[in-house]
């Protein structure tokens, strides 16, 4: 288990298993977040367990976001952050916690402090709502983590073939690169010519040296230029 962090206000505290996100998603990258129980009782924290949204089977990661639910609607103070700088709005999206997140910036949580990793991590976990109110909120669709990456990229690399579409049609760049060089369809390919990758070309996804690379290396190379070729 990772060492336990402490989510710090001036006044009280919880601890909280930090978050491992890679900068470039690929296949298998495992989101973990756990909660463990209040060092302050006014908090009221539930035990969460950890939230393994990637493997977890649906029930369970359901489980999984109640409970981190039920623990953020016990916060009403500012000034909390895990240690690692992500507040409890960042909580509320891996949650897909739609209420807490209008309520939190009503508090004073700013959402454009983080909306890189907001945005990003809503397009892992979250559905399109909470997508939806970031967006209203003035994050731009196409904003970057400090890699790059896109939540396109994300949503792609992690094989939700819904919210690729969802930002697709909300005018996401399919053809943004990150510092690698990667792009939203080589990392959905990486999990091979899956839905993700389809809707993407369908969108519009370049077919570039990398993309017929990766394509190569996991045995759908026909299938993307037969793509390309009827297009």
């Amino acid at each position: 288990m990772p060492p336990s962090i402490v989510l710090v206000g001036e006044n009280h505290a919880f601890n909280a298993n930090p978050r491992f996100v890679l900068p470039a998603p690929s296949a298998g990258d495992v989101d973990r977040i756990a909660f463990a129980r209040a060092q302050d009782p006014a908090l009221k924290l539930a035990a969460a367990g950890y939230l393994d949204l990637c493997p977890a089977p649906k029930a369970q990661a359901q489980m999984q976001r109640e409970a981190i639910r039920a623990a953020l609607d016990q916060i009403d103070m500012l000034g909390l952050d895990d240690g690692l700088g992500a507040t409890p709005l960042v909580y509320a999206v891996i949650a897909d916690d739609l209420a807490n997140l209008r309520r939190f910036p009503d508090i004073g949580y700013p959402v454009n402090r983080q909306r890189g990793v907001l945005l990003l991590d809503a397009a892992m976990h979250a559905s399109g709502p909470v997508i939806d109110d970031l967006l209203r909120r003035g994050i731009p669709i196409d904003t970057v983590d400090d890699h790059g990456t896109t939540a396109l990229m994300v949503a792609a690399g992690q094989q939700r073939t819904d919210t690729v579409r969802f930002l697709l049609a909300r005018g996401a760049d399919p053809n943004l690169r990150n510092r690698d060089g990667g792009s939203a369809l080589g990392y959905a390919l990486v999990c091979g010519y899956t839905d993700s990758a389809q809707t993407l070309l369908q969108g519009g996804a370049e077919i570039d040296a990398k993309v017929l690379q990766i394509a190569g290396k996991v045995g759908v190379l026909e299938q993307v230029q037969n793509f390309r070729r009827d297009q």
